[in-house]
């Protein structure tokens, strides 16, 4: 059974998606930059120094493991 002309568009585009949804993740995956993450000790510095107190939001704009 042959596709009718819209489900084609639809096929090609959903294909066309697909390929860039796998080439972001393949190149985003084949970085030189390495993970590091902060140290406890600087974190501990981090805290002490900004004096912040138990009401206030911290919101840890980086992208590392997020126990900020």
């Amino acid at each position: 059974m042959l596709l009718s002309s819209i489900q084609l568009i639809f096929l090609v585009l959903f294909i066309r998606q697909i390929a860039i949804v796998l080439i972001s993740w393949w190149t985003g995956t084949q970085s030189d930059v390495p993970f590091q993450s902060t140290k406890k000790s600087v974190l501990k510095k981090l805290v002490k120094y900004l004096n912040f107190s138990p009401d206030q939001k911290i919101y840890d704009l980086g992208s590392g493991s997020g126990r900020v």
